[in-house]
């Protein structure tokens, strides 16, 4: 196995075997009672408050309108540059939720508006646990190359920073795909890595939540091809055992084998099976000597035409 694949998001097929108390833990119903959609005013924002609408709607949440304003720029400017940015970004924010609310969007779900000013590591953290919050929503130009490397990506930065699941919704989602009651069709990648463990028990409760048909979906190293057979069926035996442990129908669940490098398999998955959601366990942040490169998660949010739930593992803490 490469060096760059086994840093991977979705590795090889030898992943360690589930047991039966783990997955048990993870099968308890995942209940969303605070959502924070982050919102920079833009188009891609305004795809994502959809989905932040139609996921606060469906659990029944709270939902959290939040603006960043980051400080570094304006204060280029002076200090007072800083706080007339936050004025304006109340101003934009609480315009928005009048403008839903007008609208009826809002209607039976409660909502508060959040600006905060300051370094987002920071920022974040402290808005997470003073609102509860269970998961995040926000969209993403999708930057690749040099401005990736010169404006770096704001979605990449929070879905690998923080610990609460983060739903982004990439360039290239497409509405009319996703039917209006939620996600029907769900791709779960896993190699039972921890990452894909952490991402487990949302895949399954999404599902059940939805009344969606689940795709597991094992993707296994190049090298394997020489002995295919035999690694497919072991895969197809594993991704079956771990549904049983989840008390998944089989009739409402497939199990997809493939081989090849992990983000095209998965996008390709995706497209084949018209997903309207990837729930993907990822890898914590990396280093900025690693920003010029495409790992697997970061490649399958800006390419996806479904939007993408990612699901930080504790052991990355």
């Amino acid at each position: 196995m490469s060096a760059d694949l086994a840093q991977s998001e979705v590795v090889s097929g030898r992943g360690t075997q589930p047991t039966s108390q783990a997955s048990n833990e993870l099968a308890s119903p995942v209940v969303f009672r605070n959502v924070l959609m982050a919102t920079d005013f833009s188009k891609c924002s305004e795809r994502a408050l959809r989905y932040a609408i139609g996921i606060a709607r469906r659990y029944s949440a709270t939902l959290h309108l939040f603006h960043w304003v980051d400080p570094t720029a304006y204060r280029m400017v002076g200090e007072d540059a800083v706080q007339m940015a936050v004025e304006a970004a109340w101003r934009d924010i609480q315009q928005l939720n009048t403008d839903l609310v007008v609208k009826g969007l809002l209607r039976r779900i409660e909502d508060k508006v959040v600006v905060e000013e300051g370094e987002l590591s920071e920022v974040l953290p402290r808005v997470i646990d003073r609102h509860s919050i269970d998961v995040i929503i926000i969209g993403t130009h999708g930057r690749t190359g040099w401005k990736k490397m010169l404006l770096g990506s704001v979605a990449e930065r929070i879905f690998r920073e923080v610990l609460c699941p983060v739903l982004t919704v990439g360039p290239n989602v497409v509405r009319s795909r996703v039917k209006d009651d939620g996600a029907h069709d769900i791709l779960f990648p896993t190699d039972f890595s921890p990452q894909s463990r952490a991402a487990e028990a949302y895949a399954f409760s999404a599902a059940a939540k939805y009344s969606g048909r689940l795709t597991m979906l094992r993707v296994l190293e190049t090298e394997a091809k020489a002995r295919a057979p035999e690694c497919v069926a072991r895969a197809r035996a594993e991704l079956q055992s771990l549904a049983e442990l989840h008390h998944r129908e089989t009739d409402n669940t497939e199990f997809m084998v493939k081989i090849g490098p992990p983000a095209d398999v998965i996008l390709g998955a995706a497209g084949q099976k018209r997903a309207d959601l990837i729930v993907l366990g990822v890898q914590a942040r990396r280093p900025f000597a690693d920003r010029m490169m495409w790992p697997n998660a970061y490649r399958i949010v800006c390419e996806s035409l479904c939007p993408v739930l990612t699901v930080r593992s504790l052991a990355n803490r």
